[in-house]
């Protein structure tokens, strides 16, 4: 067995280790800690150049190196310590969220390229396995550990301290590579357990994707024209039914004087209906629209609801974290959300997120109202809301509102006005029920798998921290 290394001033870090007769070093005599490059923003490119050196960010610290969207920086920048090698490892020192911070992985390979600022690189020393280290970097006790003394208000911040000061089991030598050996094999199985259920959980979503095209397209059940024909009977085409829309349109916004003529449909790529379909603009089938309100809110404010972005969430409106405007709001009936009301997100950082909708289908339990971010549309009577919301997920609803989404600042917007031409396809009313009960059916059954996937995926990550766990909890159980 190696000689136990000195201890640094933790007795209650290290006590179980010692009673174990393990023997412990801390990091920061087994390797160097390096600086990550720091350089003006001006200075790096975004594609390789003569001169220019590749670095990673915390980005692309994952449970193994990507080496994707790189930045490059003049060779002035870069030391020659700063340079990567071979068994460095790379640790994220600066970031937003702390189940991020401390994150770590290896080079296994040579690669000529440095690293950013917001990083640090571990340089074993000679005779020192880096294997091991990598692993230990793994483990639950080094997460929790670096997760705590990093955490700051906004931005949590891993001192290079931090690193040097954290207690490594030490094993002999043979035994580390016995220890790297079995985590490799078990968490390879585990690894290629986890790759098939993200291939089950990306069938599933395409899987969806097909069910709301076929039900947007006309194709998931047969058409009210196809039995009309063979049942020898009539029915109400979609033109009559958006008439009839139309009439309660005008109806509803001349009760509260607010009438305007509805914004024509941009037929776009939706020039091609089933037979008896009609296609109506969003405008047509609401008769009011408006913008949010931009009042500070937070969980703890003692004014009305009010719905954001989070609450908007594949076509349901979900209420677990709500938060209440810190100043006097107009919760009156006309402002207030209620029924019937289709909220989309108008402006956001990510593009798949724009365009994302959900309506309204049951009254709140007190007054609640949404924010600026948030466009609400007062949907008629007459359009059926389960219909509208379907539509509002397919992809055909998707692709329309990026392909017309602007972007300013890293922000991309959606406009009420662009929004209020969008198209709807309105089949006739009985074809539309029959759509959404097939649909809510097969749905149902994705969404049932989609929470077995999410709960093996769960169950897989505490595994993999269980297998961590034991494997540097006290290695000198299993002999030495």
């Amino acid at each position: 067995m190696t000689t136990p290394l000195s201890l640094p001033e933790e007795p209650a870090v290290y006590k179980s280790l010692v009673k174990a007769a393990v023997p412990v070093a801390r990091l920061g005599q087994l390797l160097t800690v390096i600086r990550g490059v720091t350089y003006k923003k001006e200075m790096a490119r975004s594609k390789p150049a003569d001169g220019f050196v590749a670095l990673l960010r915390a980005t692309n610290i994952q449970q193994s190196l990507g080496f994707d969207e790189l930045v490059y920086v003049p060779d002035s920048c870069v030391s020659e310590s700063q340079l990567l090698r071979a068994g460095d490892i790379l640790v994220v020192a600066s970031s937003g969220s702390r189940t991020v911070v401390g994150k770590a992985a290896p080079l296994t390979h040579p690669w000529r390229g440095s690293f950013g600022a917001f990083c640090f690189a571990l340089r074993p020393n000679a005779g020192v396995d880096p294997t091991y280290i990598a692993a230990f970097l793994r483990s639950p006790g080094y997460r929790d550990r670096v997760s705590d003394l990093a955490a700051g208000t906004n931005i949590n911040n891993l001192r290079a301290s931090h690193i040097e000061e954290t207690p490594i089991p030490l094993p002999t030598t043979d035994r580390q590579r016995k220890i790297v050996a079995s985590l490799d094999e078990q968490l390879s199985r585990l690894d290629a357990s986890v790759a098939a259920l993200h291939r089950v959980q990306a069938n599933l979503k395409r899987y969806r994707a097909s069910v709301l095209k076929a039900a947007c397209e006309g194709r998931l059940v047969p058409t009210e024209a196809e039995l009309a024909r063979q049942q020898g009977r009539d029915f109400e085409i979609g033109a009559q039914l958006l008439q009839h829309i139309l009439v309660e349109r005008k109806r509803a916004s001349k009760a509260q004087r607010q009438y305007v003529e509805p914004a024509p449909v941009s037929r776009g790529e939706m020039s091609t209906l089933p037979e008896g379909w009609a296609l109506a603009s969003l405008d047509e089938l609401a008769w009011h629209s408006s913008y949010g309100t931009s009042a500070k809110c937070s969980p703890t404010a003692s004014g009305a609801a009010v719905l954001r972005i989070p609450n908007v969430d594949r076509g349901n409106i979900d209420t677990t974290d709500m938060k209440y405007s810190a100043e006097a709001l107009d919760a009156t009936s006309s402002a207030a959300l209620k029924p019937g009301d289709m909220l989309i997100i108008r402006t956001n950082g990510s593009k798949s997120l724009i365009g994302r909708g959900a309506i309204v289908q049951l009254e709140f339990s007190a007054p609640t109202t949404f924010a600026s971010y948030l466009i609400r549309f007062r949907l008629t009577a007459a359009i059926s809301r389960k219909w509208l919301g379907l539509f509002w997920q397919s992809p055909a609803a998707r692709g329309w509102v990026e392909a017309r989404a602007s972007t300013s600042a890293g922000q991309h917007n959606v406009s009420m006005s662009v929004l209020a031409t969008a198209p709807v396809p309105l089949p006739p009313l009985a074809e539309q029920h029959r759509i959404v009960a097939e649909a809510d059916r097969r749905l149902s059954l994705i969404r049932a798998a989609e929470a077995q996937v999410a709960a093996n995926l769960a169950r897989s990550q505490r595994l993999r921290q269980s297998i961590l766990q034991a494997a540097f909890a006290a290695p000198a159980s299993a002999g030495q």
